[in-house]
């Protein structure tokens, strides 16, 4: 049952690299070029639109008795789903807002590839252990790789409202220190960490109350649900430090720091080594896991903390300036 689990999990995610991805990342790419214009609705709406048409064509092609064709029609629609993302993004840009920005292409494209790559390896790196320590719970036992991937599933869920507010105080801090405004930088920086807080903290308090209630949501599986609700008041102190970090992320992007990333290598230097030892040295399970992770975030966390608060915002503006002059 394992073995066909696996081939059929392999399958898809060939299908989903090889045919949906790229549509993804185009995307990604075209709701950055709106969002550099400050243009955060338009990706928003094709999102919206696109949501229950996604919901529509996986039942249509999944469990439609005529129409669908089984398991197949799950990445099939997700695939259609992210094209239909690219063309309706890429018609909004075309005839309503956003192709002012657009010089068409030239060789100018394409340098400083390697600063960008550069940018992407620490959230590369971040990414790959959080899997790899997702991965050894399948070594621990059958409900834990379930326990882990409901708990996985939610904290993707719930990184998305923080990541939201991270892209828009990136464009704000960028677009007020290239304007030589220091004061509403510094202030649009502070107000984001105030809504880091206060996000980490509904997020902590709904993880916590719920907690026995959140896996059932998933599975039916009595162990299951009592194995993710043992884990899940580490996991919503995790949130909490997740929120300061997606924001104080945006908050160093937004001030031109993007370097200061490469400090989350500390996920993958600190969390799996300790995460690992906990799990299988002293048996602490998923629980180990989780305290890997959440002992990594903390010291990502009080780094960026550290650099945002000693920042020189009329330096930075400065600097802003030097690099419109020079682009």
């Amino acid at each position: 049952m394992r073995v066909a689990l696996a081939g059929v999990y392999g399958f898809y995610l060939t299908f989903s690299l090889l045919i949906s991805r790229p549509a993804y990342a185009i995307f990604e790419v075209e709701k950055r070029f709106l969002q550099a214009q400050g243009i955060f609705s338009a990706s928003t709406r094709v999102l919206f639109l696109t949501a229950p048409i996604n919901v529509i064509l996986n039942y249509i092609l999944v469990w439609h008795p005529k129409i669908g064709f089984g398991f197949l029609g799950a990445p099939t629609a997700v695939c259609i789903t992210y094209w239909l993302q690219v063309v309706l993004l890429t018609l909004y840009i075309a005839y309503v807002n956003g192709k002012q920005a657009w010089c068409g292409f030239s060789k100018r494209a394409f340098i400083n590839w390697g600063l960008m790559i550069k940018l992407a390896i620490p959230g590369v790196i971040m990414w790959a252990a959080f899997e790899v320590l997702a991965l050894a719970a399948a070594f621990i036992s059958s409900n834990a790789l379930a326990a882990q991937s409901i708990l996985g599933t939610t904290a993707s869920i719930l990184f998305q409202t923080p990541f939201a507010v991270a892209v828009a105080v990136s464009t704000r801090i960028g677009n007020l220190l290239g304007a030589g405004l220091v004061k509403p930088a510094k202030m649009a920086a502070n107000v984001a960490i105030v809504m880091a807080l206060i996000l980490g903290l509904f997020t902590w308090a709904g993880l916590f109350l719920f907690r026995h209630n959140l896996g059932k949501l998933f599975t039916g599986d009595a162990k299951v649900v009592a194995l993710v609700a043992s884990v899940l008041p580490l996991s919503a102190v995790f949130e909490i430090l997740d929120c300061f970090s997606a924001v104080a992320g945006g908050i160093l992007r937004g001030t031109g720091k993007q370097k200061i990333g490469g400090y989350i290598v500390a996920y993958y230097l600190l969390a799996m080594p300790v995460g690992l030892s906990l799990t299988f040295k002293l048996h602490w399970d998923l629980l180990g896991l989780w305290t890997g992770m959440l002992h990594a975030l903390t010291l990502v966390v009080v780094v960026e903390m550290i650099v945002i608060f000693r920042t020189d915002w009329q330096r930075q503006a400065d600097e802003a300036t030097e690099r419109m002059e020079h682009a």
